[in-house]
C-alpha cells in the first residue's frame, strides 16, 4: 500500500511538469525545429528509466538501495544549479490577451503579463 500511495504522489508532478516543458519549448524553438526538439524532450524518458534500472541496479547490489536513490539524485540537483546560473529567462510571446467583460481584472491581468 506505501508503494501505492507513493506513485499515486509522483503522478501529479510528473503530469504538471509535461504540458509546462512543451509550452517553454514551443515558445523557444522555430516551428521548422519543434518537433524534434519535443521528440528529443519525449525520448528523455525512456532513457531515463533505462539508466534508473542499469545504473540503479548496479549501485544498489553494490552500495546498497539508499545509495542508489543518493546518487539518482545527484544529477538533478546538478542540472538545477546549472540551469539556474546560466540559462537566461524566456520572454512570454507579444500577443495581447482578449478584452475581459470586466476592466479592472483585465487591467490587473495585462499589468501581470508586462
Amino acid at each position: 500500500m506505501h508503494l501505492v500511495l507513493a506513485r499515486l504522489g509522483v503522478e501529479p508532478g510528473e503530469a504538471d511538469a509535461v504540458a509546462p516543458a512543451n509550452a517553454m519549448i514551443s515558445n523557444r524553438f522555430s516551428r521548422e525545429t519543434r518537433t524534434s526538439v519535443l521528440a528529443f524532450f519525449a525520448t528523455g524518458a525512456n532513457v531515463r528509466i533505462l539508466l534508473a534500472f542499469l545504473v540503479g541496479g548496479i549501485v544498489g547490489q553494490i552500495f546498497g538501495w539508499r545509495w542508489a536513490f543518493v546518487l539518482a539524485a545527484i544529477p538533478g540537483f546538478v542540472l538545477a544549479l546549472l540551469l539556474r546560473y546560466t540559462t537566461a529567462d524566456i520572454s512570454r510571446s507579444q500577443s495581447k490577451p482578449k478584452t475581459a467583460k470586466n476592466p479592472a481584472f483585465s487591467r490587473n491581468l495585462v499589468s501581470d503579463m508586462e
